[in-house]
This record gives C-alpha cells, structure tokens and sequence, in this order.
C-alpha cells in the first residue's frame, strides 16, 4: 500500500497528469477520491480492525511513533535554544523575522 501511495503521489506531481486534473473539477475530485482511498487503504493495512494479509506487528508501529515523538522532541529543543541565542545576543530569531515579513506583506497589502 505504501508503494501504492508513493509511486501515485509522484507519479501525478512529476507529470502533466497534475495539469490535466486541476484544469477540470472532475478531474479533481477524481485525484482527491484517489488519494483518499489510497490513504485508506494504507492505514487500513497499519492500525485496522480487520487487518488485511500482512499486518504491521505493533512493536514495529510502537517504534513508529517513539521515533517520530524523539524526532519533534529533538526539534523543539533545537528551536528553542535557537531562540534562547538570539534572545541573549539580541537578534531576531527565525519565528521573529518570519512575523517581521507577514507585517511587511500586510501593510503592502493595505497600502494598495
């Protein structure tokens, strides 16, 4: 199912196919209905009741999701000595200069 997912996912955003889609609602709704059936069926196959043939044992599913929680563990802590820097150096950090721009893009926004 995964390679299911991934090889339509490519297949549609590196072809002409994505252009075709998006110029027609139909086509649209189709890639949708595609997309979330896929999905479905990929998650059918992880965390369903009825699993089909293969079904991911739990410790590999487990190891999933503590590797994904160290994973946004480590981030925060990396964001937040990032910020710690800049407040002690007094520079902007990234979250700051993101904000500085969106005010900038606003107030050229309303200026037209």
């Amino acid at each position: 199912m995964l390679a299911l997912h991934v090889v339509s996912l490519y297949g549609l955003y590196f072809s002409d196919l994505l252009g075709t889609l998006m110029r027609y609602h139909l086509g649209h709704l189709a890639m949708l209905t595609h997309f979330v059936l896929v999905g479905f069926l990929f998650f059918w196959v992880l965390i369903g009741i009825d699993p089909g043939r293969r079904a991911v044992a739990p410790p590999i599913l487990l190891l999933l999701v503590v590797r994904w929680i160290r994973a946004d563990e480590r981030e925060q802590r990396r964001l937040d000595r990032a910020a710690d820097r800049a407040d002690a150096t007094g520079e902007e950090d990234d979250l700051a200069r993101y904000n500085a721009f969106l005010r900038q893009a606003a107030e050229a926004t309303e200026r037209r």
